[in-house]
């Protein structure tokens, strides 16, 4: 049940532990805007072909991502490496650690051909939300319980669009050398879609990526896994509600997995 209302750094939250703010400070609290600025970056990325785990760390954490159904992982080619630097830079900068990016294994096998697509039709990122200004690999102490109740509160995207925008600027000029090369415009919160181990958000947005304007969704599973606060987004192209129904069932699969798998 919400109980009352806080303000993080302009981004609204309702939560319904009231303790929570004041034994943990006001920066642990900070998790829930940083998992979600990765939700409006619907990046053309890829990952190696390889249905094992990936296995990665985060403080003295370790956890298992298992591959996701009918995708493969980036890496492993010169370009691919590139979109995965430019998309850690974005996420570092925004507050996560970038831990992998998945496509499906049919774009895989022709960027292996060396045809790289202009856009990815379908694509997976997993991110961990580091803490406060120095960006440090912290855990959190809480109950599963207690993080998704905080998962599900309200939350205002204005202010997250403006400093995606500026990042997203940054790396494009660093890593492309063209601030314009992936710009988002209109965004359309769909609020959470759904509750199991995870907390499931949704999103529509606009994306320009200097070939076409095209309409995104995009699914984010919200899951402490080892007390790290993980996110892991599907995205693909919007075509109607199916396409968000489809999103929302891959998501809630993989949050099963991902429970189980650590």
């Amino acid at each position: 049940i919400i109980m009352d209302m806080d303000i993080v750094e302009g981004l609204t939250i309702k939560k319904s532990n009231t303790n929570f703010m004041t034994y943990y400070g006001e920066d642990n609290m900070k998790i829930c805007k940083l998992i979600c600025l990765c939700m409006l970056f619907p990046f053309y990325t890829c990952l190696v072909y390889a249905s094992e785990p990936l296995q990665v760390r985060f403080g003295n954490e370790l956890i298992l991502f298992p591959t996701p159904s009918g995708f493969c992982l980036l890496g492993g080619t010169t370009q691919e490496d590139q979109l995965f630097e430019w998309q850690k830079d974005i996420q570092f900068n925004m507050g996560n650690k970038l831990f992998g990016m998945w496509v499906d294994c049919e774009t895989k096998r022709e960027i292996l051909k060396n045809r790289m697509p202009e856009y990815f039709d379908q694509w997976v990122i997993a991110t961990g939300t580091l803490t406060g200004d120095q960006k440090t690999e912290q855990t959190y102490q809480i109950s599963a319980k207690t993080f998704n109740e905080i998962m599900v509160g309200e939350m205002d995207f204005s202010e997250i669009s403006k400093m995606v925008e500026k990042n997203l600027e940054d790396a494009n000029t660093v890593h492309f050398a063209d601030k314009d090369v992936v710009k988002i415009g209109e965004l359309i919160d769909l609020g959470v879609l759904g509750v199991s181990d995870s907390v499931h958000r949704g999103v529509i947005m606009k994306v320009n990526d200097n070939y076409q304007e095209r309409l995104v969704s995009g699914v984010t599973g919200i899951i402490l896994i080892n007390n790290v606060p993980i996110g892991v987004h599907f995205y693909t192209e919007y075509e109607d509600n199916k396409t968000i129904e489809k999103l929302l069932s891959n998501s809630k699969s993989y949050s099963a997995n991902l429970f189980y798998a650590n």
